[in-house]
C-alpha cells in the first residue's frame, strides 16, 4: 500500500482528463496533510497556503 493510494482512487474516481489540486488539496488525498499544514513544504522551494 501507498502513501499515495487515495490520491490514485480520487484520480481514478474523478473522470475528468484534466483537473487542478493545490499542494494542501494533494495532501490531503495522500494522507500527508501534516507535511502541508505545518509548513515543510517551503523548504522545498515551494510555498503553501
Amino acid at each position: 500500500m501507498s502513501k499515495y493510494d487515495g490520491l490514485w482512487k480520487w484520480i481514478a474516481e474523478n473522470g475528468q482528463d484534466q483537473f487542478k489540486l493545490t499542494y494542501a488539496q494533494i495532501g490531503e488525498l495522500a494522507g500527508v496533510s501534516s507535511l502541508f499544514s505545518e509548513g515543510i513544504c517551503n523548504a522545498l522551494w515551494f510555498q503553501c497556503d
